[in-house]
């Protein structure tokens, strides 16, 4: 691995900035020597895998103006013997490397401090952040499976206020080429509908000593409207999901 950059600052509120970097991903274990059955058929590890390899440039700006903080960099990733899912006769799944694949893309956050705008006595933010992807195909020109044009994350974020801490986050999966599993073991290529999950974090510290430590409380509801999705095509994720527990700091 091997990483390079730059950065030059204009002013007090503006950072210019460039990177390379090289990266190798090892296959894991199940994608190199598995051999177990799987509803309908059997997942099988490939012992030829190579590994993953890539480079990528990145360019963007850090902006720091109260209330305001944004960033946006510009990347491009080649990758080498990238490794993917493949469907195989007779009902077997496994993994291969597809040979080279570029992304291309565009990443930027932003957070603007809510509080401060109107002289709240908290730090309640809004934030956001996306990756958008104009190319990201293989050496044949077909899109990446599983791989989204674009995604968002957007919330409010209240970091603390007298011990009190939340935070509202809604997430967006674009859509996505995916295996068909439920048509069979050919498994065709689909593409798969976007949708958005929100999850709510909250924590109360209950407890706050120098001698004995401190308590806090912490609650989360994970897709809090209840949203029916699924990351992989006909296996669900959970419904709305309660946690509640407790941290003890000494």
């Amino acid at each position: 691995m091997f990483n390079f950059g730059i950065a030059y600052w204009v002013n007090d509120f503006l950072k210019l900035r460039a990177n390379y970097g090289e990266a190798f991903i090892m296959p894991s274990a199940d994608q190199l020597a598995a051999n177990r059955p799987t509803w309908g058929g059997v997942l099988r590890g490939n012992p030829g895998l190579d590994p993953e390899s890539s480079e990528t440039y990145e360019a963007g700006f850090d902006f720091y103006y109260q209330p305001l903080t944004l960033s946006l960099t510009l990347f491009h990733t080649d990758f080498d013997d990238k490794i993917q899912s493949v469907s195989l006769p007779g009902g077997v799944s496994s993994w291969d490397n597809i040979g080279s694949a570029d992304i291309t893309g565009l990443e930027g956050n932003i957070t603007v401090a809510v509080g401060s705008i109107f002289k709240l006595p908290t730090t309640l933010e809004l934030y956001g952040n996306f990756v958008y992807l104009p190319e990201y195909e293989d050496n044949d020109n077909d899109d990446l499976l599983y791989v989204s044009e674009i995604n968002l994350s957007y919330g409010l974020n209240l970091p603390d206020w007298q011990g009190f801490a939340a935070r509202l986050n809604f997430s967006y999966t674009g859509k996505q080429d995916v295996q068909d599993w439920e048509s069979g073991w050919t498994a065709p290529v689909v593409r798969k509908g976007g949708f958005t999950v929100a999850d709510l974090t909250m924590s109360k510290k209950v407890v706050d000593t120098d001698k004995y430590g401190d308590l806090t409380v912490r609650g989360e509801i994970m897709n809090l409207f209840d949203k029916e999705y699924s990351y992989v095509k006909g296996y669900p994720m959970p419904g709305r999901t309660f946690q509640l527990g407790l941290r003890y700091d000494f």
